[in-house]
């Protein structure tokens, strides 16, 4: 495994906007190409979301990503667009946890 997949577990806090509304939730793991987004709203597999997550010391990613997996008490999100410069921050962050 090239680590790429490895989900860390964390709890951040996450900003959404699906094109309908905003939501705010935690980030209960995270990888170098997703995360699962613990929340009680219904957010259908295929959504794409614009997300922000803040780490704890107050960094913040932006990314576009897609809901992959719906579960009761989330959904798992794979990451499809974030900038060179953002990707490059986002993954020292994830590996330095």
């Amino acid at each position: 495994m090239n680590g790429k997949n490895v989900r860390k577990p964390v709890s951040l806090r996450v900003n959404i906007n699906t094109g309908k509304e905003r939501i705010t939730a935690r980030v209960e793991d995270v990888s170098l190409r997703g995360a699962f987004i613990s929340t009680e709203k219904n957010i259908p597999r295929g959504e794409q979301l614009a997300v922000r997550l803040i780490s704890s010391s107050g960094d913040e990613f932006d990314f576009i990503s897609e809901v992959v997996r719906v579960e009761p008490t989330g959904v798992g999100i794979f990451i499809k667009s974030i900038s060179p410069f953002q990707e490059e921050k986002f993954h020292q962050f994830v590996n330095r946890l």
